[in-house]
């Protein structure tokens, strides 16, 4: 799967856990590219109160809460997977 399509299935499973949190559809959600020493290194998805960053060498999602701790620890391989499967379901 190509970098974009990780992407847009990343994006959706980040989208779902702050639902589920309680940020609301209604609450906008951002993103931003982080670099470190001059290396694409993941994304920063802010929506209300939670946040999540996506570490691309880790491949792992971390959740944060309100309150600033970790709240869930995702796998980005288990959110192309994901959409993968709703893929075939749907077809």
């Amino acid at each position: 799967m190509q970098h974009a399509s990780i992407l847009e299935s990343v994006r959706k499973m980040v989208r779902g856990v702050f639902d589920q949190l309680g940020a609301g559809s209604s609450v906008r959600m951002t993103e931003h590219i982080l670099i470190f020493e001059d290396l694409y290194c993941g994304r920063r998805f802010r929506c209300g109160a939670f946040e999540a960053v996506w570490f691309i060498e880790e491949a792992q999602i971390k959740v944060y809460g309100a309150e600033g701790r970790v709240v869930r620890v995702l796998s980005a391989a288990d959110a192309s997977t994901s959409d993968q499967a709703n893929g075939m379901r749907a077809a």
